[in-house]
């Protein structure tokens, strides 16, 4: 799924598949025809970005399992994302990430983005909108209980996406 305009818009099956065999093969972007203008998708940024333009939309997917996966722009406290930005990269380039399955627990609506702890104790994280999530918070005091290492993701990115996010 892609975002546009206010919500989120499934891609077309045959693009689906295509997304998901790159991404089995072990490729950190493909590039994909989508309304008949070329767009990078980048796996790891979450990103669907128009090269001409610049302009990059969230993506978001739902795994075998039918967990989803969404992208948070949050910044403070623990804010659930993936960026190249927070990688380990050792010397010969390569990126390391850890992925963690997160346990939300009872969630609460953030009443601001300078929210750091729980109105109540009987929150576990929290959310910009209960209705239509975009932005994801798990308090400080849940992160031993809530949040669980499962995979180590090694990778190294193309020549012309290095230069993109200065890694």
């Amino acid at each position: 799924m892609y975002f546009e305009g206010d919500s989120w818009i499934a891609f077309e099956d045959d693009l689906v598949f295509s997304l998901v065999e790159g991404f089995r093969t072990g490729r950190s972007e493909v590039m994909i025809s989508l309304d008949s203008v070329e767009h990078l998708f980048d796996y790891l940024a979450m990103s669907l970005i128009e090269p001409k333009s610049g302009t990059r939309r969230p993506v978001a997917w739902f795994d075998e399992e039918g967990m989803c996966f969404f992208p948070s722009n949050h910044s403070d406290g623990m804010g659930l994302t993936a960026s190249l930005k927070s990688c380990d990269v050792d010397d010969d380039g390569l990126h390391y990430m850890l992925l963690c399955r997160i346990i939300m627990g009872n969630m609460e609506e953030m009443q601001s983005g300078n929210q750091f702890c729980p109105r109540q104790e009987n929150f576990d994280s929290a959310v910009d909108n209960l209705e239509k999530p975009k932005c994801y918070m798990i308090w400080s005091s849940q992160t031993k209980a809530n949040i669980y290492p499962e995979f180590v993701i090694s990778f190294k990115l193309a020549p012309y996406i290095r230069g993109s996010y200065g890694a």
